[in-house]
């Protein structure tokens, strides 16, 4: 248990500030609303067989791998970009645990089983988070009014040995590729395709939001495990809303993004192995 001894000793501490650490899994009734600004600063083992590398224009070894999680017996590629290891492809487990509000948590673009096997299911932030407790207890209560502190790294919906990004570590992987273009697909954009010099293989899966899809083929979206605290509409409440990293075409640039947003929200996730 990473997280949830230290989560619920805070968690009281919260409460006597007027804070609780409550589980409140339901969803808001926005659209999609993000706030921040750029920033300014693999999956699995190692491959089994041999493993190959790649330039890229960073200099910046890679070398590349597969996994497999035990839990549904789904094979993943992997990449090391420098020292760590990530997941090259969207996790696709099923999270079926339901809110207050919304019979799962978990979903496929579209409704579509063919968009969960292309692009992976797409998670609102307490099915990443795996706050029902279904693999791990570290972060249970952890959703929309959620006040929680607890101890990185956190497993989340990733398989063991794994986790959940920090905003921390995706800030860290954003200083080694510099630009957006370099961590998104050779396919499948509806702008312009990316370049995909880290094998990252970002594709553009879109979202979910109270049963609403969007932006298919133009962003890929990824939660992080870190919250947000006094951001956004909600301010004077717990938290409602987390970090996430955003790929996406724009005319004037290439981005990479860290944004906050709602945790109702459903995106992307890939894990980072343990270190």
């Amino acid at each position: 248990m990473k997280g949830s001894m230290f989560c619920r000793i805070l968690g009281l501490t919260a409460f006597a500030w007027g804070m609780a650490c409550v589980t409140a899994c339901g969803d808001d009734e926005s659209n999609f609303i993000a706030y921040g600004e750029d920033w300014e600063s693999s999956n699995s083992q190692k491959a089994k067989s041999s493993s190959s590398s790649k330039e890229n224009a960073s200099n910046v070894e890679i070398s590349f791998g597969r996994m497999t999680d035990e839990r549904d017996d789904q094979v993943y590629k992997t990449v090391k970009i420098g020292n760590r290891e990530w997941m090259a492809e969207n996790l696709n487990l099923r999270y079926l645990q339901p809110t207050d509000s919304l019979d799962s948590s978990s979903f496929c673009y579209d409704n579509s089983a063919e968009n969960c096997e292309k692009y992976g299911r797409l998670y609102i932030w307490s099915a990443a988070m795996d706050s029902a407790g279904v693999y791990t207890s570290e972060s249970i209560g952890n959703g929309v009014g959620t006040l929680c502190f607890s101890v990185y790294p956190i497993q989340g919906i990733c398989p063991e040995g794994w986790h959940l990004p920090s905003e921390y570590e995706w800030n860290e992987l954003k200083s080694k590729v510099n630009v957006g273009v370099a961590l998104r697909s050779t396919y499948d954009w509806e702008y312009s395709n990316g370049t995909d010099d880290f094998s990252f293989t970002a594709l553009p899966a879109g979202l979910a939001v109270n049963g609403t899809y969007n932006f298919l083929h133009t962003r890929a979206l990824f939660w992080s495990s870190t919250e947000a605290y006094g951001i956004g509409k909600k301010e004077n409440k717990a938290s409602y809303n987390a970090f996430f990293l955003s790929l996406e075409y724009k005319s004037e640039r290439e981005s990479i993004v860290l944004y906050s947003t709602g945790k109702h929200q459903a995106f992307s996730v890939r894990c980072l192995k343990d270190y």
